[in-house]
């Protein structure tokens, strides 16, 4: 049987169902499941409900472990991406909380916009 996608609406950066970062929805083996929902159940020493929603991302596997591997200490952790807008603290490594793209620090974000005619 094939796999359907389909578009949820939602909020960049959170899962439509469980509102965890998708770069935390990982393979499993069987499928996905969200390592936050994971850990929490785990913690609490219930059987809470685990997120096994799968995300398809623009980047590659290797790409997305690549990104995710970059040193947290590079950028101040309230940096804003102006790819997602998300801060630094919200990236695992140089991946995007939506898993789609790679940090892109926000320059002069408290300059104004000059435009010239």
């Amino acid at each position: 049987m094939a796999s359907k996608t389909i578009d949820v609406p939602g909020v960049a950066g959170q899962c439509p169902l469980c509102q965890h970062p998708p770069i935390r929805h990982v393979p499993d083996g069987t499928g996905s499941s969200c390592l936050v929902c994971l850990y929490l159940a785990a913690q609490s020493g219930t059987h809470q409900n685990v997120c096994t929603l799968k995300f398809e991302f623009k980047l590659s596997q290797r790409e997305r472990e690549q990104a995710a591997a970059a040193y947290k200490g590079t950028f101040p952790p309230q940096t804003e991406c102006a790819e997602c807008g998300c801060t630094w603290q919200a990236h695992q490594g140089m991946l995007c909380p939506t898993g789609d793209s790679v940090f892109l620090p926000l320059l002069d974000k408290d300059r104004p916009m000059l435009f010239t005619h």
